[in-house]
Order: C-alpha cells, then structure tokens, then sequence
C-alpha cells in the first residue's frame, strides 16, 4: 500500500471516522476568499459516514484535513 494512502487511513482512524473532528495541521492561511467544498461519502466501521464542508480557501481545507483530499 502507498504511504500516503496509509496516512490517509491513520487519519480516519485517529478520528474515528468522525471527520468533523479533523483540524490536524494549525498554522497561517492567507484571508483570500476562494471557497473550497469538501465532500466524503461512505462506510467506517460498518456505519454510514458522511462529511461536507466548506473551507475559505485550499489552504484551510489542508490545515483543516491534512492529506484525506490530496489527489
């Protein structure tokens, strides 16, 4: 398996899936104003899991998720 999809995983799994809980890499974000949905649909552990949400811009959706979007 690739690192990064094992990443990924431990990312889920540090969460419980709860990817709300999310808010991995703190740090500066420019204050432009460019927004950026994430949108992830599926299983955890047998549970229905289901996440939207809106960042100001790409560089708080990675502050705010880490690697589960890059690809």
């Amino acid at each position: 398996m690739h690192l990064h999809l094992l990443y990924v995983h431990y990312l889920r799994v540090y969460v419980d899936g709860h990817l709300d809980a999310l808010d991995v890499r703190p740090g500066p974000c420019t204050r432009e104003y460019a927004p950026v949905t994430a949108r992830a649909v599926g299983f955890w552990q047998d549970r229905p899991v289901a996440y939207t949400r809106t960042f100001d811009n790409r560089c708080e959706l990675h502050r705010g998720t880490d690697a589960l979007f890059d690809f």
